[in-house]
């Protein structure tokens, strides 16, 4: 931050004055900092968007894989029979995949 002298008005009682170089300089700079303010959240505002459709696809993609996954868990492939329907690996798995109230897997 630029150095700014102040010094009282002679000519005015209560007034504080500043030279019209330091004031210039002084509105220079927070111009400055507001451009860079600007463009920081900007970039900030894209990343979190970014962010906000990587998840919203992760979620999906997550939900398709649940569905999927508890098919597989209801079918009887390949003569595995009830031994991996009843498991208790089957059963772990589709507890992971059961949604919460909030709709997401626990």
């Amino acid at each position: 931050m630029s150095k700014v002298q102040r010094f009282w008005c002679h000519d005015a009682s209560n007034i504080r004055c500043v030279r019209e170089s330091d004031y210039d300089a002084a509105q220079s700079e927070l111009a400055a900092l507001r451009e860079e303010l600007a463009n920081t959240t900007r970039v900030a505002i894209t990343e979190i968007e970014g962010l906000s459709r990587t998840l919203q696809d992760q979620a999906k993609w997550m939900a398709i894989y649940s569905d999927l996954l508890g098919e597989v868990l209801s079918e009887v492939p390949h003569g595995w029979g009830e031994s991996f329907t009843d498991s208790d690996l089957a059963e772990r798995i589709r507890q992971a995949i059961k949604p919460t109230e909030s709709g997401a897997s626990e």
